[in-house]
């Protein structure tokens, strides 16, 4: 299967954490890649049914939100969906959830330890397109799209673990193309690359293409009143920082 996540703290890194940011730099002895030795990774596994996984999580959105379950109104907010995915945080079971409201999808990665309990809930998206802009979207893309939806998992950085990418939107930038990863050495869930995209609505084609070890980004450059600055510029993943860099 397939896995995703993203912590809710990353609210705050989203606004630090752009692709080319240099602050909280972790350094390495040089830009070889480090690849994550599988042998060494304990894969938890799912041993009960998915009923039992989505049972927690609403009871934990529940918890969260100082109600109950029965506090919530299942008309206005429920779990459409809940997929499995392999391989985001070494040793941790993951679950993708689409959350539904009346005012359209929120979607969440919860982790799981090996007791089956929840550990960490991570946000990741919440931009709503319909299916044929999703489709052209995410058309030059690469890894497993999930669900048709504007993310998509895979080991774009050939370091052995997963990464989620997406189109999103971020309140105080607009849409953005993200990827975010597991940082080996913070322990972390951190966005890897953050830059701000142009979505052409009327027409929609793809704004960001999957490249060698990195993605070609139509990117916002400069936004005025009425005009926008565009250029499209290659992220390379660059492993002395670990981010995707504008080269």
């Amino acid at each position: 299967m397939k896995k995703l996540i993203i912590t809710s703290t990353f609210l705050l890194f989203l606004i630090l954490g752009s692709c080319n940011s240099k602050n909280n730099e972790t350094s390495v002895d040089n830009n070889i890649p480090v690849i994550i030795n599988q042998d060494n990774i304990q894969k938890v596994e799912m041993i009960y049914p998915i009923e039992y996984y989505k049972e927690k999580i609403v009871n934990n959105y529940a918890n969260y939100h100082n109600g109950t379950i029965d506090d919530l109104n299942f008309n206005l907010l429920k779990i459409s969906s809940i997929v499995e995915i392999d391989n985001i945080i070494p040793n941790l079971l993951t679950f993708f959830v689409k959350w539904s409201d009346i005012r359209g999808y929120t979607y969440m990665f919860y982790t799981f330890d090996e007791s089956q309990n929840i550990i960490n809930r991570h946000f990741c998206n919440f931009k709503r397109l319909p299916n044929n802009h999703r489709q052209q979207l995410m058309e030059k893309l690469t890894g497993v799209i999930i669900e048709n939806e504007l993310i998509s998992i895979g080991d774009f950085n050939n370091d052995g673990i997963n990464e989620i990418l997406s189109y999103a939107w971020h309140q105080n930038i607009g849409d953005v193309f993200t990827v975010y990863g597991y940082n080996i050495y913070t322990n972390e869930i951190e966005p890897f690359c953050l830059v701000p995209v142009f979505i052409n609505y009327d027409d929609p084609f793809s704004s960001a293409e999957y490249i060698e070890n990195g993605f070609k980004i139509l990117e916002i450059i400069n936004e005025e009143k009425n005009a926008l600055d565009l250029a499209w510029n290659n992220y390379i993943w660059d492993n002395n920082v670990m981010r995707y860099v504008k080269r």
